[in-house]
């Protein structure tokens, strides 16, 4: 047996004991993100997302990659050093969301390729109780999924004497009694009150009158299922239906919940705990976030919290929309039209992007999608079920407003609905941004007073004068981007049509200009005089296409260099507040592109209207 350590101090040669140096002396005397101190780390932890309670109720099919960003950055920064380490590894694992933790990539994409044809076991298979037996100090237990039977046996077996409150879990009497004896001084019993045809009257006393020392008493209903619903007319829509099941269970609840009030009482009269009691009475309602909002970042996820928050928001919710394909436009055309705008219920529309063409996520009415193996398609065949009612009901609407009027296009209903939805929001819109495969004629814009920018990317359109032609005079307009719009027209004369319709205007985009007609667009040079006459002062943007090789056959390398050369001496002598440069694509292929110029306009950033200093090499000229 090896001799132990000395349990005494070591004393130094003067004869004094060393002084104690800790293991981690603080963050202070560092440089870098270790500099830092405690308090400010954990401010910056506390800013990633975590799975709330609400979320795990909603028990949704699948959760948005940004959950995984708190464990993964706590994770990677816990490695850099002993200091980090220290501070962020307790933070990684104070909260275990096993649904969040990321393995290898490969190896996830491998698995659900393998279990594509077992979605079905996937969807039961059911094994956090396992995690539970490795979890005795636990104090709150939340099922979302199940009767929770293999819960409390796990609890149980684990003897998780510390529990106080349980939520979402069916208890049998055998189930009471065994959590009864194993904690007698539970506090918190959640019971799910059942709306359908068949429930027990002695609901709420089963599962509660073993407990001596309950406190408080939750009773929690769910609506009827909409998808079960009964009702005597067929061909009522989701809307209509939905909003039957609702009364239907609101007069079920009103009949039931005396039931089990009184019983709750009676449970809490004989319970020997001290303190306040209550009873907690939790009534559900479907509340379904619309296919045409910004992904629920615009006030739909704030208003599922409770029934006050979505009145309050109810306003706001529709701050940014984003409406692709023509089933959600028609949608919201739709919803407009139900909606009457007074001044106490105006909905207040601020940013609005519009799409139909086949680079959408919707794409055309009666198209059919096919998913491959992907995980983001695996996940939407497993809430295909869920998700079955909106899909159709959206699919159905566009069909039938077809079949209505078989001699009306789908181009041609995309501007009718456009142009409606327009109308019902024009007191209330700031940015507009169109990109649309509009055939033969461009959809009319209609006169939008709070309008300040403007964005246009018509797919076939061939004139700009032609397309300036169907807006009506717009006095606010303060930006408009017409890259995506083909032009023929001398830049003068784009100009004078353009302050024609907005007087107020101080940026303007150009359309995109192709390098293989450099040598014929000496005529931009009569722009300078054009803004001069008009005595408007404008920051213009023009932005080359690459050279194309196909087009460009007759033109070297070398020629093309001295058109970038010949027309950066042009723009320099002739413009004032311009910039040029040349891009890295075509615009054509450039769909995405408009849609992140919206969103960075939606939060507050410059979008395309700034900049790239970081491409001198790209930029011809910018003079400010």
């Amino acid at each position: 047996m090896p001799p132990g350590g000395s349990k005494r101090a070591k004393v130094s040669r003067s004869g004094t004991p060393e002084p104690f140096k800790p293991i981690f002396s603080g963050l202070h005397d560092k440089t870098g993100i270790v500099a830092l101190p405690s308090e400010l780390l954990l401010e910056i932890a506390s800013n990633f997302t975590e799975i709330s309670v609400i979320e795990v109720r909603r028990n949704p099919p699948s959760l948005p990659d940004h959950y995984r960003q708190r464990f993964n950055a706590l994770r990677a920064l816990s490695q850099t050093c002993k200091e980090l380490r220290s501070v962020c590894l307790p933070l990684a694992w104070e909260r275990l969301e096993a649904c969040t933790v990321a393995g290898p990539e490969n190896g996830n994409r491998r698995t659900l390729v393998e279990k594509v044809h077992w979605l079905d076991e996937l969807e039961t298979y059911f094994a956090v109780y396992q995690i539970l037996r490795s979890c005795p100090e636990v104090e709150t237990l939340t099922s979302n999924e199940g009767d929770g039977s293999k819960l409390v046996g796990a609890a149980v077996a684990t003897k998780c004497t510390k529990l106080k409150t349980i939520r979402g879990l069916f208890l049998s009497e055998g189930h009471s009694k065994k959590l009864a004896k194993l904690v007698p001084d539970m506090h918190t019993i959640e019971c799910t009150g059942s709306l359908e045809a068949q429930y027990r009257n002695d609901l709420i006393s089963s599962q509660t009158k073993f407990f001596e020392q309950l406190g408080r008493i939750e009773i929690r209903f769910f609506p009827l299922s909409i998808t079960s619903h009964k009702t005597d007319n067929r061909d009522m829509t989701w809307e209509a239906r939905k909003e039957s099941c609702q009364r239907a269970s609101e007069k079920v609840f009103e009949t039931r919940k005396s039931i089990y009030v009184r019983d709750a009482r009676q449970v809490l009269e004989n319970s020997k705990f001290q303190g306040a009691k209550s009873i907690v009475l939790q009534f559900m309602r479907w509340l379904s976030i619309s296919p045409y909002d910004d992904g629920g970042k615009t006030g739909c996820s704030l208003s599922l919290t409770s029934k006050a928050v979505n009145k309050a928001s109810a306003s706001f919710r529709h701050h940014s929309v984003a409406l692709k394909g023509l089933p959600s436009a028609l949608m919201f055309a739709h919803f407009l039209g139900k909606h009457n705008q007074t001044r106490d219920g105006q909905l207040f529309v601020r940013h609005l992007y519009v799409t139909n063409g086949p680079f959408g996520n919707e794409g055309n009415a009666g198209a059919a999608v096919r998913v491959g193996p992907t995980p983001s398609g695996l996940a939407k065949l497993a809430a295909g079920r869920q998700a079955y009612g909106a899909t159709m009901s959206k699919a159905t609407l566009a069909q039938n407003v077809l079949t209505a009027n078989p001699c009306q296009s789908q181009d041609g209903l995309m501007r009718e609905t456009l142009h409606r939805i327009l109308l019902k929001i024009a007191p209330t819109i700031f940015t507009l941004s169109l990109s649309l495969s509009t055939g033969f004629l461009e959809p009319d814009i209609p006169s939008l007073p709070a309008l300040t920018e403007l964005t246009l990317h018509y797919h076939g359109s061939w004139s700009t004068s032609k397309v300036l032609k169907t807006i009506e005079p717009l006095h606010a307009l303060r930006r408009l981007d017409l890259l995506g719009i083909s032009c023929h027209e001398r830049p003068g004369d784009v100009l004078a049509n353009v302050m024609a319709i907005a007087p107020s205007l101080t940026h303007i985009c150009f359309p995109a200009l192709d390098t293989s007609s450099f040598m014929g667009i000496s005529h931009w040079r009569d722009l300078d005089m054009g803004m001069r006459s008009l005595r408007c002062h404008l920051n213009v943007r023009v932005e080359l296409d690459p050279r194309d090789e196909q087009t460009a056959v007759f033109k070297t390398p070398e020629g093309s260099d001295s058109d970038y050369a010949s027309l950066k001496r042009e723009v320099g002598e002739w413009f004032d507040h311009a910039v040029l440069l040349v891009r890295a694509a075509k615009f054509q292929d450039c769909h995405d592109e408009q849609e992140q110029n919206w969103r960075d306009r939606i939060h507050g950033q410059e979008g395309r209207w700034v900049g790239n200093p970081s491409s001198e090499e790209r930029m011809l000229s910018s003079c400010k």
